[in-house]
């Protein structure tokens, strides 16, 4: 079937608009990786730049899902059921972050080109256009990492390391689904057991993270403050996408010099 060509959108860069898979166009140098610390210093430089686009974003999304996600298990008298209450916050998480990702990584690709600053409306018009890539594939992921979890942990554990890269995959080079799982598990092939030292430092840093943010609950677990909590958690989470936006630039951006490109992954 012959598709219609795609009609330019404000992202685009002028004389680049033939990609009919929405990928984003990567024209800038980034830290190899070459060691554990590369991309979890770079995503760190990543996220705290742009943390108020980054926290923007999220709480677009997340604010009224956790609003009401905490109004509603207040009412029927559930949120102290951890299993119950994880059920439903992974069904939030996996609808909202479908649409965060992709937003949150068009800023970084953007802000890394240096071409321009994307607004929030032209950033979430794009995720909105690639939610569902990103919904499917992240499910796909999410249940061969439960299953190999339940079946005996390791499984688990291997497809958590083969399926790390398929939100920047999506974002960047815009694949078809089924092309995305095989592709994040061709990336990471050679360099699995640094992916996973990465992603077990990232979780680590993550669960002390939420830890901390966590404490006025034991003060208060009103609904004002279960919401805050849970945003707060929410927009730190964003961490996770730019380590994995880190290690994808970082295993494919072959033309780093450093030399003459800095270290930072941000030339300001």
């Amino acid at each position: 079937m012959n598709h219609p060509p795609r009609q330019p959108e404000p992202w685009d860069d002028p004389g680049e608009q033939t990609d009919a898979q929405d990928g984003l166009r990567i024209d800038f140098s980034f830290i190899p990786f070459e060691g554990v610390g590369d991309p979890l210093n770079a995503a760190a430089v990543l996220f705290f730049r742009d943390l108020p686009m980054i926290a923007a974003l999220t709480l677009i999304v997340f604010a009224p899902l956790e609003l009401l996600k905490n109004y509603w298990l207040i009412e029927i008298g559930r949120t102290n059921d951890m299993f119950f209450v994880a059920k439903v916050e992974g069904i939030i998480n996996g609808v909202g972050a479908a649409l965060v990702v992709p937003a949150v990584i068009f800023v970084l690709v953007q802000r890394l080109s240096g071409r321009w600053t994307p607004t929030l409306g032209e950033s979430m018009s794009y995720a909105i256009r690639m939610w569902p890539r990103i919904f499917v594939n992240r499910l796909l992921a999410g249940l061969a990492i439960v299953l190999g979890t339940i079946c005996l942990i390791v499984p688990g554990l291997v497809f958590a390391v083969w399926f790390s890269l398929i939100d920047p995959v999506v974002c960047i080079e815009g694949k078809s689904v089924r092309h995305v799982l095989s592709r994040s598990m061709e990336l990471t092939q050679g360099r699995r057991l640094g992916i996973f030292i990465v992603l077990l430092a990232a979780v680590v840093l993550m669960f002390f993270g939420s830890i901390l943010l966590s404490l006025p609950l034991a003060f208060d677990e009103s609904l004002i403050t279960l919401t805050i909590v849970d945003c707060l958690i929410d927009v730190a989470s964003m961490y996770m996408v730019a380590v994995s936006l880190a290690m994808y630039l970082g295993i494919t951006c072959t033309n780093y010099n450093p030399a003459t490109d800095p270290m930072n992954p941000y030339d300001d």
